[in-house]
This record gives structure tokens, C-alpha cells and sequence, in this order.
């Protein structure tokens, strides 16, 4: 890789590194294209708030395992509390795909390592820190381990984290915990257990088996509360590959990117298969299925439901379609929005300089109140080089979104991924992105997270 790197604050196991902050490598300004225009009905809220924005977007440190070797895959998955006071980031292949996730702390500015979580079982290869969630106000901790080792729940103490489950599905076990998410209050945990792991139009998970999404909840110990299906669902329709969850616990959004329909005992050529994400609610304890979400102009193989995220009352849903080929763009992707009553409003959400094999809508988070989104792009070339990655900040109003910033790794490098996965406080101004291929500090895809401050211009 060229030699181009920047020095920026790097937080590792050890502490700080001494080095100087800095901002992206665009500086973080905003763009200011004109908003997207909702493409669907005019039921459901009107009222339009004063137009988001502009905001910079500041990257305040770098954060790292200062024990990482190469193919870690650091950053594979992060999430920030909902004060925005900690981290957690997840290593899938630390120590020959055992995996681990680390957690960091940020006090009067700074970020500090505060702990690094492994396995029940140490030696085995069960990639830990594929997804990792955070709950009661960042107390709480989960990590999944889908290849065999569960969902770990980790609780802060005076001593520092302790174990205190491990989740295992109560019934048929297939990636289980490929995703995760968690009620504000870490009370109740929703885990994605789809036939495949994988996100691609030439993957097909094995389709003798059908996906699910398990519901567990707390009260002296956790139980398994309830198991989220939809039956027309072919067995390749990597149903729950992702999920999401509202604060309550209540609402759901499970993602099927390769939804193939069910005609008898037929299953549908997966070619010309349509993508969906399925919304559950839970009423009088029990769950049920309340709409479908498809793009209107939804095709196959676009992989609509590859990422989903909700708002902190289910008001607003979003779904990525990275493989959707928006104005024949190939593999440009699009985010869909919904909101409404019933989320019947949709508005495609594409980035100013949208190109093809962009990817955009590979990951996805979303504040609280449902104002500022936080859309990725594995793709984007610019001065860092082809898929150095970048993510985006939006902002909305009413059902109008406006892209308010831009952001980048300071050190960015051709192949790094950044923006494989983010995360964001409940307020949006504490953002997380990983880039889990990134060789900085230790070497060929280590990977590496960066934090961003989104402050007013």
C-alpha cells in the first residue's frame, strides 16, 4: 500500500500512544446537496422540522488492540452507549478466529482502553466479536460468537466485566448471533440466526434450513421470549441476517437480503428472488409480524435487507440494499427510509458522487429520535484509494433527509473497509466506524475504529 499514512491519536490496550489528533481526510465538511424526496403516500406525520445541519464531522482518535496481529479483523463490529461514554469493538479473528472485543471508555475527551472480552471457551474458533451491543447505560455488554459460541452477556462491575450468560437458540442453530441488538435497557436481546453468514448475490446459504430471530429477556436470568418466523420465507432467504430492535423492546426489524417465497413445497428460483425486511411487534406477550417493507422499486439480487436500524420508538426504519443498482449504477446500493403510520413513506437515500461498486447502506445506525442516520459505503475510492470506505451522516426532516458530512479514516488507505461497521450515540454526535481491514498499527488487515465528534458548523 502507498505510504501516505497520517499521524492521529491511536488508543490501544495500553493506553495512549501519544500521537496528535487530526480530522478526516476531507476535513469533514458538509456537502449540500438538495434532499431526497419520499417517493410513496402522504399519510403519516407531516410536520417538518428546521432543516438539519451544516455539521463538521471531527475525528477525535484511532482506536486499536495494542496486542493485534495481522487478519484480526478489528472492527468487524462496534457499538457506543447511549451517553456516547463507551465503545465496544469486536475482532471476529483475533487469535486464529477465536475473536475478541475490547471495550474503551472516553472520559473528559479522551478515549482509554478499559477492558478485552473473549470466549466462553478461549480456544475455540467461534469468530467472538462478529456483532457486539450495548445496554443499560453502557453497563451491559453483549458479543456474539455465531460460529458455535453463542451470545455472551457481560455486566460492568467494581472489578471490571464479568460474564454473566452465555445465549445459546432454543432451537435449530445456524449463524447464530451473525447480528444483535439490544433494548436501551439491556433487558431484552434480539439475535439474528440466518442460514448464512454472508452478504453477497453469488453467496447462497444452505437452503435445507430456514432462518429465525430469537427474542431473550432478563428478569433473575435470561430466558428465551420468543422466536420471530415468517413461513412464506424461503430457506435461502438469509432471513435475520440482520436486525434491529426499538428501546422498549417492543418493535423489530428483521432483514431477509435474499428473500426467496415460499409457492407450496416449491421454493422460488433464488434469481428472481425480491428482498424484504420483516417488522414484528409484540402485543399481550406474544410476537407477530405487522408489514413488510420492500423497495417500490425493488429488483433481485440488490440485497435489500442487508442492513436494518430503527429509532429509539420505532418511528423510523432504515434498510440498506448496497447491491441496488440506482441509475444502472452496478453495486451502487441505496438506503431506504420509512416512516409514517405503518412506515408507508419511503424515500431512497443515495450520497452526493454516488458511483458504482459503492455499496452504500452496508451498515446503518440511527439516533435516537430518528434525526441523523449514519449510512457506510464500503466502496468509495477518493484520495484515500478504492474501497478505502466512507460513511455519512444524514439528517432529517420531516420525510426530507439532507446529507450533512462526510466521513473518512485521517489514515485512510486503499482496501481498508472503513465504515464495515458503525455506531452512534443517542443524541448522533458520537460516532464509531471500523474498518476492519485497515494495517494500522500491526500489520495486513489488523483493522482499526475511529471515533468522530459531529459538531455544529
Amino acid at each position: 500500500m502507498p505510504n501516505r499514512r497520517t499521524v492521529l491519536r491511536t488508543v490501544g490496550a495500553t493506553g495512549l500512544l501519544g500521537l496528535g489528533g487530526c480530522t478526516g481526510g476531507d476535513g469533514g465538511k458538509t456537502t449540500d446537496p438538495p434532499p431526497t424526496e419520499p417517493k410513496s403516500s402522504e399519510s403519516g406525520a407531516t410536520d417538518t422540522p428546521t432543516t438539519p445541519g451544516p455539521i463538521e464531522a471531527v475525528q477525535t482518535e484511532k482506536l486499536a488492540d495494542s496486542d493485534g496481529e495481522e487478519y484480526d479483523y478489528f472492527g468487524s463490529a462496534v457499538a457506543v452507549s447511549a451517553d456516547g461514554t463507551t465503545a465496544v469493538v469486536g475482532a471476529r479473528n483475533d487469535d486464529d478466529q477465536t475473536g475478541s472485543a475490547s471495550i474503551f471508555e472516553r472520559s473528559g475527551g479522551s478515549w482509554s482502553w478499559s477492558a478485552k472480552l473473549f470466549p466462553e471457551d478461549e480456544a475455540a474458533p467461534v469468530a467472538f466479536g462478529t456483532d457486539v451491543a450495548i445496554g443499560a447505560g453502557g453497563d451491559r455488554v453483549f458479543v456474539s460468537a455465531p460460529s458455535g459460541g453463542g451470545v455472551s452477556v457481560f455486566d460492568r462491575t467494581t472489578d471490571g466485566w464479568a460474564r454473566q450468560a452465555v445465549l445459546h437458540p432454543p432451537g435449530d442453530r445456524l449463524a447464530f448471533g451473525r447480528a444483535i441488538a439490544a433494548s436501551r435497557d439491556g433487558q431484552s436481546l434480539l439475535v439474528g440466526n440466518p442460514a448464512g453468514d454472508r452478504l453477497t448475490i453469488r453467496y447462497r446459504p444452505d437452503q435445507s434450513v430456514r432462518g429465525s430471530a430469537f427474542v431473550f429477556e432478563f428478569e433473575d436470568s435470561w430466558e428465551a421470549a420468543g422466536t420471530l418466523q415468517a413461513d412464506e420465507y424461503g430457506a435461502a432467504s438469509n432471513f435475520a441476517f440482520d436486525v434491529a430492535l426499538a428501546d422498549d423492546g417492543e418493535t423489530a426489524i428483521v432483514g431477509a437480503p435474499l428473500r426467496v417465497v415460499v409457492e407450496g413445497e416449491e421454493t422460488s428460483n433464488p434469481d428472481d428472488a425480491v428482498a424484504s425486511a420483516a417488522v414484528f411487534e409484540r402485543s399481550g406477550g406474544s410476537w407477530g409480524r405487522v408489514r413488510t417493507l420492500t423497495a417500490r422499486d425493488g429488483t433481485a439480487n440488490e440485497t435489500f435487507g442487508g442492513a436494518v436500524a430503527t429509532d429509539s420508538d420505532a418511528s423510523v426504519a432504515l434498510v440498506g440494499a448496497p447491491y441496488d443498482e440506482p441509475a444502472g449504477l452496478t453495486r451502487g446500493g441505496v438506503v431506504y427510509a420509512y416512516t409514517g403510520e405503518g412506515f408507508d413513506a419511503e424515500t431512497s437515500i443515495v450520497p452526493a458522487g454516488h458511483d458504482a461498486d459503492f455499496m452504500f447502506g452496508y451498515a446503518l445506525d440511527l439516533s435516537a429520535d430518528g434525526t441523523t442516520a449514519l449510512l457506510s459505503a464500503r466502496g468509495p475510492a477518493g484520495d484515500n484509494g478504492y474501497n478505502a470506505g466512507a460513511a455519512y451522516a444524514f439528517g432529517r426532516a420531516g420525510r426530507d433527509w439532507r446529507e450533512l458530512a462526510t466521513l473518512v479514516a485521517g489514515d485512510g488507505d486503499r482496501g481498508d473497509y472503513f465504515g464495515r461497521s458503525v455506531a452512534t450515540s443517542a443524541d448522533g454526535g458520537s460516532v464509531v466506524a471500523g474498518a476492519e481491514t485497515d494495517e494500522d498499527p500491526h500489520g495486513e488487515d489488523c483493522g482499526a475504529a475511529y471515533h468522530f465528534a459531529l459538531e455544529s458548523a
